[in-house]
């Protein structure tokens, strides 16, 4: 709000005093003019300046004040430009607009007495205004005094021919409740109900009152009048399930959820909201998840062109690394909204890592021709690259990712320790040992917590049989980082094993075993392999077995399991 209001010169003044005035005339023309073009910050000095000359101003402390009460960050700020408000305020009570907002701005700070005086005397001086009664009746309400609240209900009384019946019902409720009234609150009730007739949201109304009035039985009579009078109404099956939620009963929380979210009444985005908030309760509870995909697909069914519920559906199904049917439905999404750049990459990684390789790759490359330049979907897709044993490209389109984050204004270090870690074990598969040193070295400069860098770092020196107490500390801090990672533990057991600490190489390799319900070959090989050292050969027999059936071709392992000993190449 900005005035463009003055006192000018009045005939009479003195010549210095004429000068003066002449020359505050002046700046405040130019502070208005300045406001006018959205240069507040100018605005307000010279606001400021008028002040420092005439304090009496009440033109410029409007204005002033109305700038620092927008703009302030501390209370001090504000409470400056309140005064200067109250000051404008009072000089010029018959300023409807000012004088509203003056109000308004009290009301909503919590300033609770100053504002009953301010609606008090906008009543008085606008006495046909009903806007003003209305803020006028809910400031008296806000003082929490009996006597208040019920001048407030009769203000609500006479009001009511404006604004309706319904209105009126629920300011007189919100009244009686605050006053703790509570007969006058449930008598309020019973004659809306039987005034409205068979109303769905007037059941609402009517629940949630005698909710809070601790009378849970009369709440659910008519949260389930309100389903029965509308069945389409996607909010009375919510409150209704939300009702039994805050009653412990899930069963009944559950099957009221499902109806809500199946209604087309309710908003799309309140579903989102809704699914967001009930999967974070049970997502993780094994007996639920089949609940979880008939409703996914059911709203699937209803909303089939909504990609914020496809983009939901496969947040959920990549939870439960199911990535070929998370890939399905946010190829949903991608379909509704191709530009957004994050569905996009997710879309290409989930394809990664449901190994559907070529997908991703032509994925990838058609993404970057359309989002140029976009590091994540440059990344994932050279990760793409690298699993489908591209590693020439997936190894120039890393660096060329990493040359795009280098330029960028502020450089993510995190992402850059990730394309060199990814380097790195581009590297490592295509045994460049010099090159694998290189880029896990770089990843640890730009991220030295990387988790990722230290684990694969560490296994690779133990495999070259290098600086193994550095290859142990970095393996160490991978897994104190994450205790329970199953690749870190092998590498641990690994370097152990390399170090010739057998004892502690076997501690830590049945720990990957009791954590890995399915281990790979090459963790059965290592598990031999350190159980033979460990002086148990029966055992790491066994292990090689395992490891051989997973891959028969292993030469190495043939020998093994032939010989029942163990052979370095």
């Amino acid at each position: 709000m900005t005035m463009a209001i003055c006192a000018f010169t009045a005939i009479g003044d003195s010549p210095d005093e004429a000068a003066k005035q002449r020359k505050i005339d002046y700046i405040y023309v130019e502070a208005a003019k300045q406001a006018s073009l959205d240069n507040s910050g100018t605005a307000f000095l010279l606001y400021d300046r008028v002040l420092d000359m005439d304090s009496n101003n009440t033109f410029a402390a409007l204005n002033k004040g109305n700038y620092e009460i927008q703009t302030a960050k501390t209370q001090d700020v504000f409470e400056n430009g309140l005064a200067l408000l109250k000051k404008y305020y009072t000089a010029h009570p018959e300023d409807k607009q000012t004088s509203m907002y003056y109000g308004q701005v009290l009301s909503t700070q919590g300033y609770i007495d100053e504002a009953l005086q301010v609606w008090a005397n906008l009543d008085t001086v606008f006495p046909d205004e009903k806007e003003i009664k209305v803020y006028y009746a809910n400031a008296l309400v806000a003082t929490l005094d009996s006597a208040n609240i019920y001048k407030a209900i009769s203000i609500y009384n006479t009001l009511e021919p404006e604004y309706g019946q319904e209105w009126a019902t629920i300011s007189k409720l919100k009244a009686y409740l605050t006053a703790n009234d509570t007969t006058a609150a449930f008598a309020q009730t019973e004659d809306m109900v039987k005034r409205a007739g068979n109303d769905s949201k007037t059941y609402l109304i009517a629940g949630s009152v005698y909710q809070s009035l601790n009378r849970p039985d009369s709440a659910l009579v008519q949260y389930k009048r309100a389903c029965e009078a509308d069945s389409t109404n996607g909010y009375a099956y919510y409150t209704l399930a939300s009702y039994y939620l805050s009653q412990g009963d899930s069963t009944a929380y559950d099957r009221e959820i499902f109806n809500a979210l199946t209604k087309n009444s309710l908003e799309v985005d309140i579903k989102c909201e809704i699914l967001r908030t009930y999967i974070a309760n049970i997502y993780d509870i094994p007996e639920y998840q089949p609940k979880i995909r008939e409703l996914f697909d059911k709203l699937v069914e209803i909303h089939p062109h909504e990609a914020n519920i496809h983009f939901l559906y496969s947040q959920y199904l990549a939870y439960l690394n199911d990535y070929p049917k998370a890939a399905e439905q946010i190829e949903y999404a991608v379909d509704v909204d191709p530009t957004n750049q994050q569905w996009v990459y997710q879309h290409i990684a989930f394809n990664v890592f449901g190994d559907s390789l070529q997908k991703a790759i032509k994925l990838g490359e058609e993404a970057m021709k359309n989002i140029p330049g976009n590091p994540d979907i440059m990344y994932i897709t050279s990760i793409a690259y690298s699993q489908n044993k591209q590693y020439d490209k997936a190894e120039a389109l890393a660096k060329s990712t990493v040359d795009t984050l280098l330029k960028a204004k502020r450089q993510d270090f995190n992402k850059i320790s990730q394309l060199y870690t990814n380097i790195g074990d581009i590297y490592q598969r295509t045994e460049d040992n010099d090159s694998v040193i290189k880029y896990y070295d770089l990843a640890i400069t730009y991220n030295p917590d990387n988790a990722l860098a230290l684990n694969n770092y560490a296994y690779a020196l133990a495999c070259q049989g290098k600086e193994l107490d550095k290859a142990e500390q970095m393996s160490a801090k991978a897994v104190q980082k994450d205790p329970e990672s199953i690749s870190s533990l092998d590498t641990y057991a690994w370097v152990f094993f390399k170090k010739q600490n057998y004892k502690l190489a076997k501690e830590y390799i049945n720990k990957v075993l009791a954590l890995d319900e399915n281990p790979t070959a090459e963790i059965y090989h290592h598990a031999g392999d350190i159980y033979f050292m460990a002086g148990d050969p029966d055992e790491a027999v066994k292990f090689w077995e395992q490891a051989l059936e997973l891959t028969p071709d292993d030469e190495l392992l043939k020998k093994k399991v032939t010989h029942k000993t163990y052979f370095y190449k």
